[in-house]
């Protein structure tokens, strides 16, 4: 590369990784990964199915709560380990549906599992989303940027995670038309389950009233609901212009984040979107012989877990 490349390539390493210590945590799998998990899981009944698809896709409705990340860190624990709670607070028919998917998303035996912790087709200590950013570590590498492995696995863990949701988009044309019909006819109910199964610990840990932990909860799933409504639309385009706006979002949220502490990058915006597509070009190369299999391995070994645990309606 030419070495009036490096430094916008540079400036680009600092981006993402600003981009993912926005979402601490950040969900192993993507939001169309879950989607299709879900669509694939529980009742084939097309509003309960809907609802079952946003449940598995909320447990990340906390990963943007910018101005807190204190916050941020423990509502992002509570929906991904204890994700029992919603279950058990929810009763109504709809409500149950999209409790079934929330549960399926968990980071302990559920969807995540398989990603973040053990892949399901791969003799490897984690899953599917780390082992494959660490091979982007080799054929991307940041160090001559002055970034760690370590630092740089991160990196490439948030640009995996988008590359698998562009393949499924591949794979299935209609996972976005799902995830929008998903936000759409999610259950009236869901934002007061969710506070009913997190307020009460929100609010204590954070010294605030019930009131302002309800409200912020709610004001959350909002957010995070207009966002699938989004994403939902992105992923009807094609090939290239899917990946054009997913390159897009994840430039916008980052640039976005770092004008908050006042950091103006000295780039353009096409020129920012153009690094950010070229490490998805070289995530989406490194998973598509094998992403479906783990998929596919996923949705097996979490549909057997939800009978165990006893989570069926």
């Amino acid at each position: 590369m030419a070495k009036h490349g490096r430094k916008p390539l540079a400036l680009l390493g600092v981006l993402l990784l600003t981009s993912l210590l926005i979402a601490p945590e950040a969900s192993p799998w993507g939001s169309a990964v879950h989607a299709y998990i879900d669509d694939h899981l529980g009742t084939n009944r097309p509003v309960r199915n809907a609802n079952e698809m946003y449940g598995g896709m909320a447990p990340d409705v906390f990963n943007y709560l910018f101005d807190h990340p204190d916050q941020l860190q423990f509502l992002y624990a509570q929906s991904h380990n204890n994700f029992m709670r919603l279950w058990e607070v929810a009763h109504r028919r709809l409500g149950r549906s999209v409790a079934f998917g929330f549960v399926s998303h968990n980071d302990v035996w559920g969807a995540d599992s398989t990603a973040h912790h053990q892949c399901t087709q791969c003799n490897a200590p984690y899953g599917y989303v780390i082992a494959k950013a660490q091979w982007m570590v080799k054929y991307a590498s940041l160090s001559i940027l002055g970034i760690s492995d370590e630092v740089a696995l991160e990196v490439h863990h948030n640009i995996v995670e988008s590359a698998v949701d562009l393949l499924i988009r591949r794979q299935d044309p209609h996972v976005g038309q799902r995830i929008t019909a998903a936000a759409l006819l999610r259950s009236p109910d869901f934002p007061a389950l969710l506070v009913d199964a997190y307020a009460r610990d929100f609010s204590r840990h954070f010294d605030l009233t019930r009131s302002e932990a309800a409200k912020t909860i709610a004001a959350a799933e909002m957010n995070f609901r207009r966002m699938m409504l989004q994403y939902g639309q992105v992923l009807m385009q094609d090939d290239e212009t899917a990946m054009q706006l997913v390159a897009e979002q994840i430039a916008d949220q980052a640039t976005t984040y770092l004008g908050s502490f006042g950091v103006t990058l000295p780039l353009s915006p096409p020129e920012v979107v153009g690094y950010v597509k070229q490490f998805l070009g070289v995530a989406m190369w490194l998973c598509e012989p094998d992403y479906a299999q783990e998929i596919q391995g996923t949705i097996d070994a979490v549909d057997h877990a939800l009978h165990t645990h006893g989570i069926r309606y």
